[in-house]
């Protein structure tokens, strides 16, 4: 509740100073600058696990969001503008969690996953992409995520730098995710963990990077400001991750800007020698993080919870061993004597989490999913019918190509990675379908 004493203020200052002038507005806006705070209150829920969530979960950013439905539904605006091969994709996924309940172990728990896929998708998809209307709040909405990024940034940089958690904004954090005696050496944002503040900050970053490039005068030097934080939350989380997911996705947004003629060769060049001024400047830090030691013990444990994946994968091939069961059930998978008292958490590539637990069904729809995704992108990049549109396209499939490489290496389970998923194919969807501004009224919000 501590969180709540500092947020409800904000939330009515906020609203005094023009909130309750723009209600939509105020309601993104709160919406998607929260989503990363740890304010979320679980009902239903089985206690302790590790998984996709431990109940039915709602958290300050969805309580927004629903309440931005609502705004919605009284105003008489329309729900339109989103893809229905996105949305098929999704309810082919919910259909294979809900088809895994056969071979489940723990029926309550696989339920809460397909609740939360249906929660998110509803949420950060079909509402946001019906909430945005015209060009001008689709630049607002870039504005908030910036806003986000730049909060993230200045946390993780202020945790690295001091080696405290400055953890204000959460209502509870599992044991598992915290740090020993409150003491950091990685920045974890307000996400709590190094490594999901950097599956956070890398697609924001080469949004903005993209964005950036075509923007002018104040919204330029706030892109600038969002990268500037995110790049160094992303370098201070010391996540081997997030810098290979990252570098990857950086090199081709940059060469596709260029390839395209989207923008002229000077920005990304320049984009390319500060990431490597950045680099250079921090080169020790970065090697001693990839030579050290508990990188090598890391990688084996993987090995080992990747060995468990297989027996699951090979013992129920077609269904799975259940949605969201995989901490569940994984003692009785431990075969082999080399398996026994290792490191036991859930297995560090959601291709192979989602394949032990919904089997081929689930990994066919997972695929089709992140597919549907990756298409809204190259859809709004070919097809937009403004400038601006064409950037996200570019950017935001930079982003899903960061995301899948990510994955071959951690969990994208939480609601934040999901949310943030459906968010960025909201922002591709919702630039399809607005009208470009008049190019003077363009060049004067820039």
């Amino acid at each position: 509740m501590e969180a709540l004493k500092v947020i409800i203020p904000v939330y009515f200052v906020l609203f005094a100073l023009g909130g309750f002038r723009n209600i939509k507005m105020f309601l993104l806006l709160t919406g998607i600058v929260t989503m990363p705070f740890r304010t979320t209150y679980t009902i239903m829920d089985v206690g302790p696990y590790i998984g996709w969530t431990n109940g039915i979960t709602i958290s300050l950013s969805d309580v927004s969001f629903i309440c931005l439905f609502v705004y919605l539904l009284l105003t008489g605006r329309k729900f339109e503008g989103f893809s229905r091969k996105l949305t098929f994709s999704l309810m082919f996924f919910v259909a294979s969690v809900l088809l895994s309940l056969v071979n489940s172990t723990w029926m309550r728990l696989s339920f809460f996953e397909a609740i939360l896929l249906v929660q998110v998708f509803f949420l950060y998809y079909i509402v946001l992409t019906s909430a945005i209307e015209t060009e001008k709040e689709l630049r607002l909405v870039i504005m908030m995520l910036m806003v986000s990024l730049i909060i993230q940034g200045s946390f993780g940089t202020f945790q690295y730098l001091t080696g405290r958690e400055l953890d204000i904004f959460k209502t509870g954090t599992p044991v598992t995710e915290e740090s020993e005696e409150g003491f950091v050496t990685r920045a974890l944002g307000t996400i709590g963990k190094p490594n999901g503040l950097a599956m956070y900050v890398v697609p924001l970053i080469l949004l903005f990077t993209a964005v950036l490039m075509k923007s002018r005068g104040a919204y330029r030097r706030l892109g600038i400001l969002a990268v500037s934080a995110g790049g160094l939350a992303l370098l201070f989380s010391f996540s081997r991750g997030g810098w290979m997911a990252f570098l990857a996705a950086f090199i081709i947004l940059l060469f596709v800007l260029v390839k395209r003629r989207y923008v002229s060769v000077k920005g990304p060049i320049l984009a390319f020698l500060i990431a490597a001024c950045v680099a250079a400047i921090f080169s020790s830090q970065i090697e001693a993080r990839l030579m050290s030691e508990e990188g090598s013990t890391a990688a084996i444990d993987r090995i080992y919870l990747i060995r468990i994946a297989w027996n699951m994968i090979k013992d129920s091939p077609v269904l799975g061993v259940g949605a969201n069961t995989f901490m569940s059930v994984i003692n009785q998978y431990q075969h082999g004597p080399d398996l026994q008292d290792i490191y036991l958490h859930m297995v560090h590539n959601q291709y192979l989490l989602v394949f032990a637990e919904t089997g081929i069904v689930g990994m066919i729809a997972f695929l089709w999913l992140l597919s549907a995704c990756f298409r809204e992108s190259l859809e709004c990049a070919r097809s937009g019918t403004s400038e601006l549109a064409r950037m996200i396209g570019v950017s935001v499939g930079a982003g899903f190509i960061a995301m899948a490489a990510h994955m071959m290496v951690d969990m994208y389970s939480s609601p934040l990675c999901l949310s943030l998923i459906f968010v960025f194919c909201s922002l591709c969807s919702a630039a399809k379908k607005v009208q470009p501004a008049p190019v003077q009224a363009a060049g004067a919000r820039r």
